[in-house]
């Protein structure tokens, strides 16, 4: 990892400064107010709240060189043609673990990488909040709701998707091709569970 330079570090905890003694934005209605119990974040800068947040005050940045074993096995011999080869990458050897408690249907051939990522964040916002014992409760399980912020679906399951085409085998198009590249799939997962 990078570490940003100084002036460029000391922007960015003046700015964290400004935002903690701003006043809260005033609520529409006293009825209808949204209360963030918990945290959750899967990013290039390590897995976790924890572990992202540190690496952000450290000045580190979450991009690195993409070389060929950051790539599917049938990509990797595109590398040298690709433009760009910096890439912000979540670090697999962190996630591998964390990806392993998953329910074997949630690593199914239905759900993209990101959903699995989007799976372990609630997981931990969950967690963070106290609320995954309480989850049960159908009540609680009504009157809680999921945001989630994604810019972008898989690429890989397009990529993979494209081969198909253009060696004309379509047939073997997954029926879950559409559902996987989504980016709100990710909320609809964890809404699901």
């Amino acid at each position: 990892m990078h570490v940003l330079k100084a002036p460029v570090r000391a922007l960015a905890q003046r700015g964290m400064r400004y935002m903690a003694h701003l006043p809260p934005p005033p609520t529409t209605s006293p009825c209808h107010g949204v209360v963030v119990t918990g945290l959750g974040c899967i990013s290039p800068l390590g897995f976790g709240v924890a572990d992202s947040w540190a690496a952000l005050l450290a000045g580190k940045t979450g991009t690195r060189k993409l070389e060929a074993h950051h790539l599917p096995p049938l990509h990797s011999h595109l590398l040298p043609q690709l433009p760009c080869k910096v890439a912000a990458l979540v670090p697999p050897e962190q996630c591998e673990e964390a990806l392993g408690t998953l329910d074997k249907e949630d690593r199914s051939k239905r759900s993209s990488l990101f959903m699995q990522y989007a799976l372990l964040a609630a997981h931990e916002a969950l967690s963070d909040a106290g609320l995954l014992p309480e989850l049960a409760n159908p009540r609680l399980r009504a009157t809680t709701g999921v945001a989630i912020g994604t810019g972008m679906s898989s690429c890989n399951e397009i990529i993979e998707a494209w081969q198909l085409l253009v060696v004309d085998k379509m047939r073997r198009l997954s029926p879950f091709f559409v559902p996987k590249i989504l980016p709100n799939m990710a909320a609809g997962a964890v809404g699901i569970k």
